[in-house]
């Protein structure tokens, strides 16, 4: 399997879902068949600690960092310059994402 993960929150988040992500990514190169995996990095931020460099990875893994604002994602993802150009092999793009909380108006 050809798997794409975005990674910007394992890079610029410490707790949290940074910390799923950056965990996830470890335990994915970690396997002794590393699936063909492509971490996707689009944004800016300070890099925390214990983030995966291109150095850490085995030969399956690349890392692909964009240094666009993550809020032009959207756009460039309309545009057809999203996820799957970064990552054009993948079959499965996993993403971590928290939505904003829900409220109801009174």
């Amino acid at each position: 399997m050809k798997l794409a993960l975005d990674h910007w929150p394992g890079a610029t988040h410490e707790p949290g879902a940074g910390r799923y992500v950056r965990e996830f990514a470890r335990a994915l190169v970690a396997l002794d068949d590393t699936p063909d995996l492509t971490l996707v990095e689009w944004g800016r931020g300070t890099r925390v600690r214990g983030a995966l460099e291109a150095a850490d990875l085995p030969p399956s893994a690349r890392l692909r960092r964009v240094a666009l604002p993550r809020s032009w994602l959207a756009t460039a993802t309309r545009a057809g310059l999203g996820f799957e150009r970064l990552a054009p092999e993948c079959e499965l793009i996993h993403a971590v994402s928290l939505p904003s909380p829900l409220t109801r108006q009174r």
